[in-house]
């Protein structure tokens, strides 16, 4: 454990480090409820639109005054997105997974094979022999995600038919990062029986939302590919749900 905690900061493995940290961190913060990697999917144009139907919602109900006709389309396949990004995923069989999930994937075990192969094949920390050390992990890393990713592939793809079938526009649900503002925030939604995270924020000039405020989403934000617009719910919604 010394020796990979040494060869970790070395200079041949420390920016690998460094971005196995940073996609450490991305999870710890998602998991506070304060990032969603659908929005970075998103963010990166690897969405296509699902074709979802068509929901109309009054939102001017509580004072907000946001009367909108959502388009509930959702937005989760990154095979219409272009890009050399796309491409890569194509080619590793992944279009069907989460980008942060194969990103993490391939980084991890790029990380390990890089740190071992220094560990067991450079003990004279020669830098010509750690690129090529660099060259083999990148191969390596490359064909193993490839190989645990596949087998997902059935799943994921149950789960982006599931969203195309039935639009988020239209649901309830609760604020369940700290707060939502302009900026952004997690809803948390129950669709098909099943709990989802959505990346979402409030209008421009609203108040922010804090944690636990029931609400509607109004319509698939225009301006960040998978986010969503929410407002929340007036006295009279909360009684009829």
């Amino acid at each position: 454990m010394h020796a990979v905690l040494q060869e970790a900061i070395s200079a041949y493995s420390l920016p690998l480090t460094i971005i196995v940290g940073v996609i450490g961190l991305y999870w710890l913060v998602a998991l506070i409820g304060v990032m969603d990697f659908d929005a970075l999917d998103g963010a990166l144009g690897l969405d296509g639109d699902a074709g979802g139907g068509e929901v109309d919602v009054d939102a001017g109900a509580d004072g907000d005054g946001m009367d909108a006709d959502g388009d509930g389309g959702d937005h989760g396949d990154h095979s219409g997105g272009p890009g050399f990004l796309s491409s890569v995923l194509k080619v590793m069989g992944a279009t069907d997974a989460p980008l942060m999930f194969v990103m993490t994937v391939f980084s991890l075990v790029l990380w390990g094979a890089n740190v071992l192969g220094n560990i067991y094949f450079n003990a004279g920390r020669s830098s010509s022999l750690a690129t090529l050390i660099l060259v083999a992990a990148l191969v390596g890393a490359f064909v193993m995600t490839r190989v645990l990713v596949r087998p997902l592939r059935p799943l994921m793809r149950l789960m982006r038919d599931t969203e195309k079938r039935i639009p988020i526009v239209g649901l309830t649900g609760k604020v369940r990062s700290l707060s939502i503002t302009e900026k952004g925030g997690q809803v948390e939604v129950l669709r098909d029986g099943a709990t989802i995270l959505l990346h979402a924020r409030v209008a421009e000039g609203r108040d922010p939302l804090p944690r636990g405020t029931e609400v509607l989403v109004v319509l698939q934000d225009e301006d960040e590919k998978g986010a969503y617009l929410v407002r929340p719910l007036s006295i009279q919604e909360r009684s009829d749900s």
